[in-house]
Formats: C-alpha cells, structure tokens, sequence
C-alpha cells in the first residue's frame, strides 16, 4: 500500500461553539505496507546495472511515512 489518507469533518453543530467554519482531522500513511513474496527489504530497489535489478545490495528500502494533520476554517 503506497499511499493512505483517513479523514473526518466534524459536524458544523459541534464545532459552531468554537467559531469555526471547518475542522477536520486525518491520519495519512505512505509506504505502508508490501505484500509479496521477495525476501529482501524491498522488492522495488532499483539499479543501475540492468543484471542486478530487484536485488537490494544493501542498500536502504524506501522510507515508512505517518503524519497527523488538522484542517482548520475560520
């Protein structure tokens, strides 16, 4: 899974006593997870020698990223 974004808006009646027009929460993911048979740290390593693609050599797989946002309106 490459990409993930989970959101929620919150109801205009619960956020009006805070003056706010908007408010929404999310939790966004990328490279979460992989699912395949490779045994190595990542079956997406690319080389620049065509005879060693698909083998990681050591090098770093692809970071994990979490991030938690707000979207505020006034």
């Amino acid at each position: 899974m490459k990409n993930l974004q989970i959101g929620y808006t919150l109801p205009k009646d619960l956020i009006a006593k805070m003056k706010v027009s908007n408010l929404r929460l999310y939790v966004q993911a990328s490279n979460l997870f992989t699912i395949t048979p490779y045994s190595g740290l990542d079956p997406e390593i690319r080389s620049t020698n065509d005879q060693h693609n698909g083998l990681d050599q050591g090098i770093y797989p692809t970071s994990q990223t979490i991030m938690f946002g707000l979207n505020l309106s006034l």
